[in-house]
């Protein structure tokens, strides 16, 4: 009876301290998808709040564009120059190479707003990705406290429930 009882003593110690070190690790775990989510979320705030004319592509892209219409100006002065063109065509060409820069422009926004609207969908899907990590909990099944008072006191059943422990009595 003694050896019963010593014996679901330590079962039940056993189960507390597995209880608690499975909640060690589950803590681990969660700090983990804690810091994946927090460097998503920088991500995220990044993207979603830089210019689109701050990335190096819109920069070499209006840079080139820039070289390419004072260059054209240039050539057309001189041909102008040359041909005795009016003071109205070198502002036509001009105003139509400008068109053309603020076009360029305007499809850059356009492709930046899609662009973000993909990041926004990419990051709600590994959002939800690391809370259904989260809250999987295949890695350390069932609520620790729970699971461990439910032994002890399971054990406490078996030790002092059901006449466990019960003196029999003697026959005179």
């Amino acid at each position: 009876m003694l050896g019963l009882a010593i014996g679901t003593g330590v079962q039940a110690l056993g189960a507390l301290a597995g209880g608690l070190v499975t909640r060690a690790r589950e803590k681990k775990r969660q700090r983990a998808l804690d810091k994946e989510q927090n460097m998503l979320d920088e991500w995220y705030n990044k993207t979603q709040n830089q210019s689109y004319l701050d990335n190096e592509n819109a920069k070499a892209t209006l840079s080139l564009l820039h070289r390419q219409n004072k260059q054209a100006v240039e050539h057309i002065n001189n041909n102008l120059i040359r041909n005795g063109a009016t003071a109205e065509s070198k502002v036509a060409t001009a105003s139509a190479l400008n068109q053309n820069y603020a076009d360029t422009i305007s499809r850059m926004a356009v492709a930046d707003s899609y662009r973000k609207e993909r990041d926004r969908e990419r990051y709600i899907s590994l959002s939800q990705d690391v809370a259904a990590r989260r809250g999987d909990n295949t890695a350390a099944p069932g609520n620790y406290i729970t699971a461990a008072t439910q032994s002890i006191g399971g054990t406490m059943n078996s030790l002092w429930g059901n006449e466990a422990l019960k003196i029999p009595r003697r026959n005179r």
